[in-house]
Formats: C-alpha cells, sequence, structure tokens
C-alpha cells in the first residue's frame, strides 16, 4: 500500500510528518514488543535520532540566517517520517548550548523560537 498526501501549503508536510511518525512508529513498537519485555516501554525511547545534529549543522551552513522554522522544513522535506519537531528544537537547542550554533531573534528577546535567526557559530 502506499500513501499519497498532496497539498501546497508547507505547513501541512510538517504537519503530516509528525503525525506519520507518531502513528507509523507506536503501532510498530506495538507490534513488535507486544507481550514481551519491553511492551511497557514508550515508543520515542526506542527511537535513534543519530545523524539529526549533522543535518541541521550542514544545512544552516547552506542556508545561514534562515528561521529555526525554514530549518526544520528543509529537514523535514530531506527525511520525511525520520524525525519529529520536538527532537528537531531539543537538538537545536543542544547545538547552541554546544556553541556550534548561534541564533538572532528578531522579537528583540534572548529566547530560542521559530522565528529566530539561525547560524553557524563562529
Amino acid at each position: 500500500y502506499f500513501i499519497v498526501f498532496a497539498s501546497r501549503q508547507l505547513d501541512a508536510m510538517l504537519l503530516l510528518n509528525d503525525i506519520m511518525v507518531k502513528a507509523y512508529f507506536s503501532r510498530m513498537h506495538e507490534g513488535d514488543f507486544a507481550g514481551g519485555l519491553w511492551e511497557e516501554t514508550d515508543w520515542r525511547e526506542m527511537r535513534s535520532i543519530e545523524g539529526l545534529d549533522k543535518e541541521i549543522i550542514s544545512l544552516v551552513g547552506k542556508y545561514s540566517d534562515e528561521s529555526r522554522k525554514s530549518i526544520w522544513s528543509r529537514v523535514v522535506q530531506a527525511h520525511f517520517m525520520r524525525y519529529l519537531e520536538p527532537e528537531y528544537n531539543a537538538a537545536v537547542q543542544q547545538l547552541v548550548l554546544a556553541k556550534k550554533l548561534t541564533y538572532s531573534n528578531p522579537r528583540g528577546t534572548n529566547r530560542l523560537n521559530d522565528d529566530c535567526k539561525i547560524r553557524l557559530f563562529v
């Protein structure tokens, strides 16, 4: 079976990404571990987000000063159903704390949000 989705709205792809990840991986976890030792574990704990930080750094290097949301849309376009938005946001925050990325907030606050312009730390 194939699922075909079409929309002109970028936000639709971003929403569908998280919906599909949750639906697919929760059911796969349930099917794989039902009745076993790992049945009670949360499927999110078993996921690997290996490579996400490298992908973010690569995209920020190519598209410096784009918003956090814009970089997220590029991640989803390249890796649909691989990462969740909260995982991405946490990875960006960790990269900022590790001084690999920096940001500026157009609202004038020091909070990291979707509108912040992300760039490599120099």
